[in-house]
């Protein structure tokens, strides 16, 4: 990570959005102080990779997760497996082994290097997945290879346990960078990736998004989805809990060092993802200030306060970053985000680490379904001799006091014995530490770094097992559901009845039961109703999603069945599958995570032949005469039937000029500025996309029309035309003048030259006077070769003597307000009386003012140095 060095310190970012914040008052929790209660239990450690077993890399971006057998640890550039019993080491091989050979995956081209690993336990699927980013930043192209655990609980770390796979990130002018550390929820294993610019452009982050059940089934290539958002240093978030349809959630600093973003992403599973942000004012804090070791020399220059981690259980979001508390102090600042309105809110925030002097960096955090949260961060200082950069653990319970933290406590294994040095410039740590829940139990397992006395880089990692109290005890729920196989729609809507039977075969009660239905799409909810079992629920519904809450714990061995009764809309195609998912879960950890869904097809019957088309046309607001710009018209079929020999016709009109057009189907002609989509058939619920690139001839407000039609009878005809509106404005004459001959008559002479929106317009648009110096005017003769227009004139001088001639160019019938550029050139003067006067008269442009999103001042690119003994 921070591959580039980045400076994060210059954010200024969404300038606008915190302006809208107005006079709101800022969240000030008067709980924020460092406030400690008991202290955790570390039930054990081991020490993990280091330095010499590393390959020889700085920093380790060290990371790691448990699953029920397993941990798996990742640093630069080497993965190893452990048991998670003993913690004995039992394989361990380079990462570009890992991927390239046991793997045989390709690199981004010959030149690429590998960096940033990660790993997570996607509890959701019962999965590791361990991923790496493979960059050049020379030619900037890019990858992201990921590899996926074949069961919940790998034996080896060859091919034969594990799946993997190459997802290209490369995206044209840009550099990718800080995968950190990844995301999920039920539906999607989520990546954010940084998108430096090579040279103008701004940076933003590619949200990367592949489907969980593609990685547990192990299919050759899984579906994938991206998604640019005009942010920087996004997190995704592990959710341990979300149900099916779910949206994911991001989390990332707002750039005003008073807020934080938190972001609802839904649909990821789509190249059209939406994003809404939630602004949540914080305690006011500073960027990170550079870690000390004992004798007072900076452990690294490489670090800000990006969000590092966030996790969320039971409709709770947690995350955590680094934060100056005063010049000579670093701290850990937490918060925990209600999910379960309408809108996130703030519900709590606080502090962890040491007091002046000592800095706590590089935290990890997360969450478990009873509510606690387990933190990871190391710390060192000059406030002693011996406070070496060491690992910490601590956390809290949901009744501990707001905004408290228990005691941390220093992991033996990972005592630092040592100041923290390597041979990288500013030095590097971090930049990442590892934490997740233990999915059997609820505990936490985190891994972080420590300084130790190897030479050239002297760190080490620990791996430590921890919990706050006892966690809930495990229990095993289960969930069964039966619904129609068929549905007929002919006559119009019609409704569909499921039957949802619920168990918690225990052998523990069930705590915070919840039943959530993710309803198929296009239905409409009608019911959920209790049809047999004691205990009592609280029926909700929301969107597309119906819950049942109990209102009490299920007993083991406690059964409810419920009747979920929805509309089916009678525009749906025939044939089509109606998806219901019902996903059962609760606070306690669950044993048996593959029987908490069930899923119930039905087909849909509709013998009615007509389909309503749609078409859709999206057109830059803004061009410039002479310019490129493309339409994206969109063709939707409705239903509930697929439509026949589908025509698009487009008219880009006789002030464009017709340059090329795409489809994702069908076969395109062009005449006269009509452009032909013949699609053929569109079924039922698909979309067609098409685009038309013109260039524009003339300045003023253009539309472009896009209409659809077809053999199949459509009843809605209103939307089968749509239009686009472009304002394209005038650009500046740009006039060039040229040497003149130094006589006295000047015969068809060439005065001057100019460009204007790429010669789109003919000589005939344009008007030249030039006016000769001696008191007399002529018209030019104006010519036109490629993009370039010429001036000439002829011109006799009566008297010898220094004249400066002016050439004025006017486009004819131009606005009022068109632009007009007027050059003073002469060039030589009679025999004799030397050069002629040069005077150059130019209009000056109106003022640009650049509003700044995003600054960064990345290090050239040298990712991770290789230390070479």
């Amino acid at each position: 990570m921070l591959n580039h060095g980045e400076d994060l310190r210059v954010r200024g970012r969404r300038a606008a959005a915190v302006s809208r914040l107005g006079g709101r008052r800022r969240l000030m929790l008067e709980h924020l102080e460092q406030r400690t209660v008991l202290s955790v239990s570390v039930a054990g450690s081991f020490p993990a990779l280091d330095f010499n077993s590393s390959g020889g890399y700085t920093p380790p971006d060290t990371n790691g997760a448990v699953g029920p057998a397993a941990y798996v640890e990742t640093v630069n550039q080497e993965i190893a497996l452990y048991s998670k019993s003993t913690g004995v080491k039992q394989a361990m091989v380079p990462l570009n082994t890992f991927w390239f050979t046991m793997g045989a995956l390709k690199r981004a081209d010959s030149g690429s290097g590998l960096s940033d690993p990660v790993v997570t336990y996607v509890d959701q699927i019962g999965r590791f997945v361990v991923g790496d980013q493979d960059v050049n930043f020379t030619t900037h192209v890019s990858t992201f290879d990921i590899a996926v655990s074949k069961t919940s609980t790998p034996a080896s770390l060859s091919a034969a346990d594990w799946n993997f796979y190459r997802i290209v990130t490369t995206e044209t002018g840009y550099d990718a960078d800080y995968p950190g550390n990844l995301g999920f929820n039920r539906d999607a294993l989520v990546i954010s990736l940084n998108m430096f610019p090579v040279s103008t452009g701004t940076a933003h982050v590619q949200i990367v998004s592949v489907s969980n059940a593609d990685l547990q089934s192990g299919v050759a290539t899984p579906a994938t989805y991206k998604n640019d958002l005009n942010d920087f240093s996004v997190r995704p978030t592990t959710m341990h809990d979300a149900a099916a349809g779910d949206p994911m959630w991001l989390v990332t600093e707002h750039g005003d060092n008073k807020s934080i973003d938190v972001i609802k992403m839904a649909n990821p599973l789509s190249a059209t993802a939406t994003f809404v942000y939630a602004n949540l004012p914080v305690t006011a804090y500073s960027q990170a200030v550079y870690p000390l070791n004992p004798n007072g020399k900076a452990i690294t220059t490489n670090m800000d306060s990006r969000i590092l981690k966030a996790a969320e259980a039971g409709g709770m979001l947690v995350a955590a970053h680094t934060v100056a508390a005063s010049t000579t102090q670093d701290v850990v600042q937490w918060y925990l985000v209600n999910l379960s309105s309408a809108a996130p809110t703030l519900q709590d925030q606080g502090r962890a680490g040491g007091a002046s002097k000592t800095y706590s960096y590089f935290p990890g955090i997360d969450i478990n379904n009873s509510g606690q949260i387990g933190l990871t961060y190391m710390k060192s200082g000059n406030d002693t001799t011996t406070d070496y950069m060491s690992m910490y653990v601590t956390g809290r319970n949901p009744t501990d006091p707001a905004g408290s933290m228990q005691v941390p406590v220093i992991v033996p294994a990972g005592t630092g014995v040592a100041n923290y040095a390597d041979f990288s410039a500013g030095g590097r740590a971090g930049d990442l530490s590892g934490i997740n829940v233990d999915p059997t139990d609820g505990t936490f397992w985190a891994v972080n770094e420590f300084a130790n006395t190897q030479s050239s880089a002297n760190w080490g990692t620990a791996v430590a097992h921890f919990s706050m109290g006892i966690p809930l005890p495990a229990t095993d729920l289960s969930v069964t559901a039966t619904g129609p196989a068929s549905v007929d729609v002919t006559a119009g809507p019609a409704s569909l009845s499921y039957t949802i039977t619920l168990t918690n075969n225990g052998p523990n009660p069930a705590q915070g039961f919840v039943l959530s239905d993710a309803l198929p799409a296009g239905t409409t909810f009608v019911s959920l109703t209790q049809s047999s079992g004691t205990d009592t629920f609280t029926v909700a519904s929301v969107g597309g999603k119906a819950t049942a809450s109990a209102t009490a714990d299920l007993a083991a061995g406690a059964t409810d069945t419920f009747t979920l009764v929805v509309t089916a809309p009678g525009n749906l195609a025939n044939g089509a599958v109606l998806t219901n998912t019902a996903t059962v879960s609760a606070s306690n950890p669950d044993s048996n995570a593959a029987n908490n869904t069930a899923t119930t097809t039905t087909t849909v019957v509709n013998t009615n032949v007509s389909s309503d088309l749609a078409v859709k046309i999206t057109a830059p607001a803004t061009g410039t005469e002479g310019g490129n710009l493309s339409y994206t018209i969109t063709v939707t079929n409705n239903g509930p039937a697929a439509a026949s020999s589908v025509v698009l016709t487009d008219t880009v009109g006789s002030l464009m000029n017709y340059l090329s057009s795409t489809a994702t189907q069908g076969t395109i002609s062009q005449t006269a500025g009509v452009v032909t989509f013949n699609l053929g058939t569109i079924a039922a619920g698909a979309t067609i996309t098409a685009t038309v690139t013109a260039q524009n001839l003339e300045e003023g407000s253009i539309s472009n029309v896009a209409s659809v039609s077809s053999t199949t009878p459509d009843p809605n005809a209103a939307n089968n035309t749509a239009s686009g509106v472009t304002a394209f404005s005038e650009p500046a004459i740009s006039v060039t003048n040229l040497n003149l001959p130094r006589a006295t008559v000047q015969t068809n002479v060439q005065v001057a030259t100019f460009t204007h929106a790429g010669g789109v317009e003919p000589p005939s648009a344009f008007t030249a006077t030039i006016n000769w110096g001696d008191g007399t005017t002529s018209t030019g003769a104006i010519t036109l070769s490629g993009t370039k227009y010429t001036v000439q004139g002829t011109h006799t001088y009566a008297t010898n003597g220094k004249y400066t001639v002016k050439t004025t160019v006017v486009e004819v019938g131009s606005t009022p307000n068109a632009p007009e550029v007027s050059h003073d050139k002469g060039r030589g003067d009679r025999p004799g009386h030397g050069a002629w006067n040069t005077r150059d008269v130019v209009k000056l442009p109106r003022p640009i003012y650049l509003k700044k999103i995003h600054q960064h001042h990345p290090k050239p690119p040298v990712v991770h140095k290789r230390h070479h003994a």
